[in-house]
């Protein structure tokens, strides 16, 4: 009886093992199928439909952007990289900010009230003017966004033009910007 338990447990341990390498290998299938579907938003790409609060009680929507140039940073006050690139946008925002418009996208947790002191307080220690949304994600995901900081550049027809996964300098960026009004 106990050889017969054994060959059952091993057959039944079997069984599990195949059902789920079956399982893994329709999931990696359907992965590989959508595997657009998990990176962010490219270039020349529509701008994803949106509509989030600001900090300072607005607005902002997708549609707002329309006949502007316009940068998007996703960022947090945690972030240290973030920490690094907010001198970048306020020297691009205080140079083009009469061109360009400058959002930040911020992803601190927290109440609505918490949020908006800790980006009123991080900004004015920034000297940082440009205004920012409060996402709970779903901006980021409409984005494709997974890590911090993450800029996208629009253009004045709404279409993605640059995207910055991490840091970017403020000569790239600046040249980039500058491309876009000129067109």
């Amino acid at each position: 009886m106990t050889e017969r338990a054994g060959l059952a447990g091993k057959l039944v341990g079997a069984a599990l093992l195949g059902l789920t390498a079956i399982a893994g290998a329709s999931d990696l299938g359907l992965s590989l199928q959508s595997w657009d579907d998990y990176a962010p938003v490219g270039i020349d790409e529509p701008l994803p439909q949106f509509d989030v609060a600001l900090a300072d009680g607005g607005r902002l929507r997708s549609a707002d952007l329309e006949g502007e140039v316009t940068v998007l940073t996703f960022w947090a006050t945690w972030c240290g990289a973030c920490g690094l690139e907010m001198p970048v946008l306020r020297t691009l925002d205080a140079r083009l900010g009469d061109r360009v418009q400058f959002y930040g996208i911020n992803r601190d947790s927290g109440s609505k009230n918490e949020r908006v002191v800790k980006i009123h307080d991080y900004a004015k220690a920034k000297g940082i003017s440009f205004p920012h949304a409060l996402d709970s994600g779903r901006v980021a995901a409409a984005f494709g966004v997974e890590g911090i900081p993450h800029t996208v550049v629009v253009d004045r027809r709404g279409r993605i033009r640059h995207v910055h996964v991490g840091r970017v300098s403020e000569r790239r960026l600046g040249r980039e910007l500058e491309a876009l009004l000129a067109e």
